[in-house]
C-alpha cells in the first residue's frame, strides 16, 4: 500500500488529502489492483460525494464505477460487492443467463 500512495500521490502525503481527495485520486489514477486494496470503508463513505461523471479517466472507468456503486454502497467489501455484481449479472429478470 505504502508504494501506492506514493505512486498516486506525488504532490503530497496521502494524509494531506481528505478521503474524499484520496479516492478520488485512487479512482482516477489507480490500477485496479490498487483500487480494490484501497480501504473499503474509505471508498464506502467517499463514493456519494465524487461526481464519477466528471474524474479524469476513462469512460470504461467511469462506466464500472456507476454501475458498481449501489453494490459498493450496500456491501462489507470489495469481494461482495463484485460477488453481487456478478451474481445479478447472470441472474436477470428471473432468467438464468448462463446457460
Amino acid at each position: 500500500m505504502q508504494k501506492t500512495k506514493n505512486r498516486l500521490f506525488w504532490d503530497g502525503s496521502a494524509e494531506s488529502f481528505s478521503i474524499e481527495g484520496r479516492v478520488k485520486r485512487v479512482f482516477e489514477y489507480g490500477s485496479l489492483p490498487e483500487l480494490v486494496k484501497y480501504p473499503f470503508e474509505e471508498v464506502q463513505q467517499a463514493l456519494n460525494t465524487i461526481p464519477i461523471n466528471l474524474l479524469r479517466t476513462s469512460d470504461a472507468r467511469k462506466e464500472m464505477l456507476i454501475y458498481l456503486k449501489p453494490y459498493l454502497l450496500n456491501s462489507t467489501s470489495w469481494n461482495a460487492a463484485l460477488a453481487s455484481y456478478i451474481a445479478d449479472c447472470l441472474y436477470v429478470n428471473g432468467k438464468d443467463t448462463d446457460g
